[in-house]
């Protein structure tokens, strides 16, 4: 009956999903499969905080449930708590690492989260587990374009901000200028 209900959900058919969730209810109440693919129909129906609720509890009662994971995972990063939402997409993915939506999931919270390294070892990660017809498959290998190129951006700012200006040799010859002191001090020690 779960099953049944999680290929209604995938369908589109969220009102036949609930009325095959309560069927499963009544036969085994403390099955976490109910409690998942009700948070999973909370939280493509944008009941984003519902989610959060049903998908917390089936986590309660089925702590390294792959589905349960990466369902609250993407909950939690929806809403906006993405930090939350890492910590429980990297058990998904730990969990369950041959799972394309667990490194997605993962990829699109550190993402969200503004730790763009995280993020792309992720987006890398699903295109390695993703079927090639997967239809997230061209919008993720955009963003690790993008990812990259706003990296490189940032080195490249970053280490031309650091260059010392060169200065004007007092040397006779011009074409060898005297030679300055790197402004990079050498350090074996951690200094506060």
């Amino acid at each position: 009956m779960v099953n049944l209900a999680r290929v209604l959900l995938e369908r589109g058919e969220a009102e036949a999903a609930i009325e095959w969730l309560d069927r499963a209810q009544g036969v085994r109440p403390d099955y976490p499969g109910i409690v998942s693919v009700r948070g999973t129909e909370a939280l493509r129906s944008g009941r984003t905080q519902d989610a959060i609720e049903v998908l917390s509890r089936a986590r309660h009662r089925a702590q390294n449930d792959p589905e349960v994971l990466i369902n609250l995972g993407a909950a939690l990063s929806e809403s906006g708590l993405h930090a939350e939402a890492i910590a429980v997409l990297a058990r998904a993915t730990q969990a369950a690492p041959r799972d394309s939506a667990a490194a997605f999931n993962a990829a699109l919270a550190y993402d969200r989260g503004g730790r763009s390294a995280e993020a792309l070892h992720h987006y890398r990660s699903f295109l390695a587990l993703s079927a090639e017809g997967d239809v997230d498959r061209q919008t993720v290998r955009d963003r690790i374009d993008r990812l990259t190129s706003s990296m490189r951006d940032r080195i490249d700012r970053l280490t031309s901000a650091a260059r010392p200006t060169p200065a004007v040799s007092s040397s006779p010859n011009p074409e060898t200028p005297k030679k300055e002191s790197s402004p990079w001090k050498a350090t074996s020690q951690h200094r506060d």
